[in-house]
């Protein structure tokens, strides 16, 4: 269950919602990594706040949170349309992976800022989490304090990740990777590869919808209307 056959590595399922300075306002990690992204978003606390949201207003009216398709359209949830590859839906696809990038970006920054999660972890399982979280809670602290971009900072030691590497890879028994991370600060091994189009079958959507206009409806009429096309 801890094997994720996506990237055919070890490890836990993390669900991440980030803001536009890249700083991390929720977390989970409560599943291991097999588990999709969509059950382990549908059996959190949020998922069941977000569900409630009339009484618990976690998501302001006409706001929407931006995902995948390892989700799906909701009141509160903004998603890619499948299988298109022209007219206003494509371009809405594109306009929304404007905004999808960030929380990308933000993982690759996490990644880039501390050296040990570019390497195979080597400590207890019942630690990675709470270690996760002081990351974050670090990584948020770096970006409120005004630190300067990571990716400007020269200080990437290289000799060190080898080595974690390679001890990483002696204690495992296997060969394992570093995680790389490309100009735009986004870490390479997940970008292309996370397809998520499984986990969430065409046939799985709340009927409760049917004849509401979600945000992400509004936001595809926009489109419409602008008429604006991907460039």
């Amino acid at each position: 269950m801890f094997r994720c056959h996506r990237k055919d590595k070890y490890g836990l399922n993390m669900q991440a919602i980030c803001d536009h300075r890249l700083r991390f306002i929720w977390y989970e990690m409560a599943w291991p990594a097999a588990t999709s992204d969509y059950m382990a978003f549908c059996t959190s606390a949020l998922y069941f706040a977000l569900e409630a949201n009339d009484t618990t207003k976690k998501i302001l009216k006409g706001f929407t949170f931006v995902g995948d398709n390892a989700y799906v359209k909701k009141m509160y949830m903004a998603v890619p349309f499948k299988g298109i590859r022209s007219g206003s839906e494509d371009a809405y696809n594109f306009y929304l992976s404007q905004l999808r990038i960030t929380i990308e970006r933000a993982f690759g920054v996490l990644v880039h800022r501390w050296a040990i999660l570019r390497a195979p972890l080597t400590i207890p399982i019942e630690k990675v989490a709470p270690m996760m979280e002081s990351l974050i809670r670090l990584h948020n602290f770096c970006i409120n304090e005004g630190e300067a971009e990571v990716r400007t900072l020269q200080t990437k030691n290289v000799a060190y990740l080898e080595d974690t590497v390679s001890y990483a890879q002696k204690w495992a028994g296997k060969e394992s990777d570093m995680v790389g991370v490309d100009e735009e600060g986004r870490p390479t091994s997940g970008l292309d590869e996370c397809n998520h189009f499984a986990d969430a079958p065409t046939w799985r959507f709340d009927r409760d919808l049917i004849d509401m206009k979600t945000p992400m409806d509004r936001m595809l009429r926009k489109v419409r209307t602008k008429g604006l096309a991907r460039p």
